[in-house]
């Protein structure tokens, strides 16, 4: 618990809260938190003991001094006060201090709302001297948040625990924010000092695994089909199959590859389309080019001298052989 004395103490018991507040000792490992000594919060017209913020939940500690120590005292919040069984007297003539306290934790609640901050428990000590052995108190009472208490270490102690009982520890960032809204001027506590009084930081491994969805990797890449032009940058698997140096690219359908070795300059081309047959007959394209073909040997295209005409030739007199037979055996 980090101590901070903005102001003197309001009452006499200050003085046995602050050295119980003191024997807690730094960071968090009694209990974390920051505690404002002698502070006025804003919106109040007079200080407080202390206000004790720790990572779960805010607590206004409030001095109240009884004319003499008792070992009995009966404290309720909406009634007189008794010190073993007599009604309390005091010089101000309160008979019942809880008023003037929860009013303060009233107001410190209402500024904390007004500034928007996280949500957070304002709950109420009453700190009473200058000695009380037992504190009675109706359990309507303290399920409002509200502990009479004379403060020894461990009763102190006790009572913070259970009041702070918000259900995740204050943010450094939301810690500075009340700080800086409760006193009403910005207070210089560095991440660090905050951090090593329990408050976390903005990211932490339980927020950062809340309302998380783990999206897969796509890794396999589904080939497109034969044929099919990506951007101009794809061929195809046959296009592809050309780098392993037998073809190289896709060769159109009955378009020719120049002569092959060691024929004879002059002579007809071969062409590809025997090996693409069933693509021939499966388009258009295809009939047309074979169409093309049988005309070109029938006209004796390439050749020359009376060659050329030879194959016509054979095809006229297989028409007449064909008519004589058909008019014999008519």
């Amino acid at each position: 618990m980090r101590l901070v004395r903005l102001g003197d103490q309001t009452s006499q018991v200050g003085s046995d809260l602050r050295a119980a507040l003191s024997s807690w000792g730094e960071g968090d490992s009694v209990l974390g938190g920051v505690a404002l000594l002698g502070v006025t919060p804003v919106g109040c017209g007079r200080p407080v003991e202390a206000i004790v913020l720790t990572p779960r939940g805010l607590v206004v500690v409030v001095g109240v001094d009884l004319p003499d120590p008792a070992i009995r005292l009966e404290a309720p919040l909406n009634a007189p006060w008794k010190a073993d069984n007599w009604p309390l007297v005091r010089s101000d003539g309160v008979t019942n201090p809880a008023g003037a306290a929860m009013r303060i934790a009233g107001t410190v609640s209402r500024v904390l709302e007004q500034a928007r901050v996280e949500p957070l428990p304002v709950t109420t000590v009453i700190a009473v001297g200058p000695y009380v052995q037992q504190v009675v108190q109706p359990a309507i009472d303290m399920h409002r948040g509200v502990r009479v208490l004379h403060p020894r270490p461990k009763s102190l102690l006790d009572a913070v625990r259970e009041l702070t009982t918000y259900k995740r520890a204050s943010s450094v960032d939301n810690a500075r924010h009340v700080l800086s809204t409760v006193v009403g001027v910005h207070t210089a506590f560095t991440p660090h000092e905050l951090i090593a009084e329990g408050f976390v930081d903005a990211v932490t491994p339980s927020m950062a695994k809340e309302h998380t969805t783990l999206i897969p990797r796509i890794t396999d890449l589904t080939e497109p089909p034969d044929g099919v032009d990506q951007g101009g940058k794809g061929r195809g698997r046959a296009g592809r199959r050309g780098s392993g140096g037998t073809t190289r690219g896709r060769v159109p359908v009955g378009s020719t590859r120049g002569t092959a070795r060691g024929a004879v300059p002059g002579s007809p081309r071969r062409t590809v389309g025997a090996a693409h047959g069933s693509a021939l007959a499966a388009s258009p394209a295809g009939v047309r080019q074979s169409g093309d073909q049988v005309l070109r040997l029938l006209t004796g295209e390439g050749k020359t001298g009376w060659t050329r005409w030879l194959p016509l030739g054979v095809l006229v007199l297989l028409v007449i052989v064909i008519i004589v037979i058909i008019v014999l055996l008519v």
